[in-house]
């Protein structure tokens, strides 16, 4: 079935019902649905791109594959499907990467850097 857009409010419901999120991206600017899926509690499996490695250990917070190979991405999920041991270990890592990204402390980093830009800029009296 392919789904399609989802409106936000229906979106807990769709974390609630999967087992495991599949995300075979071939680019990614950031990958919001990965944070989000595994703040619902999915294990996550994801194309191995060097926007994931920069927050996701591989193997410890979520599997990564290579990118546009199905019989990875098949292996991987059936992986996690299979042995409930590991859904559970990346299920809390993935709580643990999910909370160092809430949108609280992002609205915090934000706001801890507009204010050092400001107090960087000189006045418009000043040389």
């Amino acid at each position: 079935m392919l789904l399609g857009t989802v409106a936000d409010a229906e979106l807990p419901a769709w974390y609630a019902a999967a087992d495991v999120l599949a995300f075979p991206s071939t680019k990614e600017g950031w990958g919001l649905a990965v944070l989000e899926a595994m703040g619902a509690g999915l294990p996550v499996v994801a194309s191995d791109l060097p926007v994931f490695r920069e927050y996701l250990r591989p193997g410890r917070d979520a599997l990564l594959v290579p990118v546009n190979d199905a019989s990875a991405l098949a292996v991987a999920l059936s992986a996690v499907l299979g042995d409930r041991r590991l859904a559970g270990r990346l299920r809390s890592a993935g709580f643990a990467v999910s909370a160092r990204y809430s949108w609280a402390r992002s609205a915090a980093q934000h706001q801890a850097i507009y204010a050092a830009a400001g107090r960087a800029v000189p006045s418009s009296g000043q040389s």
